[in-house]
């Protein structure tokens, strides 16, 4: 569903003196050519062409016809309570309620990101670790190597800092400096 048609009818639905004020401007419109009609009556008077009696008939009628229109305005203004209002509270709540599953499942998700994250940086601490060690057995095999008169294995990069954060802090920094991040 579309956003915008959704609002405007959350508005319109909040907005009830608005159909009424249009409703109030039709029948004021109705009131205003019945009293015209009315006045024009009068002003012509009895006429040879039209007997009074067919002009009293013909004012009548029109009244009736007046009057039918206001009762189908009312008419129109309760259906319009009893009934368009009801099916566009629950339009605008199954909007609601659609907006409610998308946003929990964004935030499920960006939690599965963070949770994601943490494991990677939980990994990494490991593979730090892992990397301390390795070195380490190296550095031993290396000065057995020595010891025995053979050329040392070379060392990969050594990793420069003493804790997790400034490790990934200066891996990161290192990949942007390579372009790849």
């Amino acid at each position: 569903m579309e956003p915008e048609p959704i609002e405007h009818l959350r508005k319109q639905m909040h907005a009830p003196g608005q159909v009424a004020d249009k409703i109030v401007s039709i029948e004021s419109t109705l009131n205003s050519i019945r009293d015209h009609l009315s006045a024009a009556a009068s002003k012509r008077g009895p006429s040879k062409a039209q007997p009074r009696e067919d002009a009293g008939k013909t004012l009548v009628t029109e009244e009736q016809t007046y009057e039918r229109l206001l009762r189908a305005l009312e008419d129109m203004k309760t259906q319009i309570e009893d009934r368009v209002r009801p099916v566009a509270e629950q339009v605008v709540q199954a909007e609601v309620e659609r907006l409610r599953y998308l946003s929990e499942h964004h935030k499920n998700a960006l939690e599965q990101c963070l949770t994601q994250i943490d494991r990677s940086i939980l990994g990494c601490r490991d593979h730090v670790n892992a990397y301390r060690e390795k070195r380490s057995d190296l550095m031993m095999l290396n000065q057995r190597l020595a010891k025995l008169g053979a050329e040392p294995v070379p060392f990969p990069e050594q990793i420069p800092v003493a804790n997790v954060e400034e490790l990934i802090r200066a891996r990161v920094e290192g990949l942007a400096t390579e372009g790849k991040i």
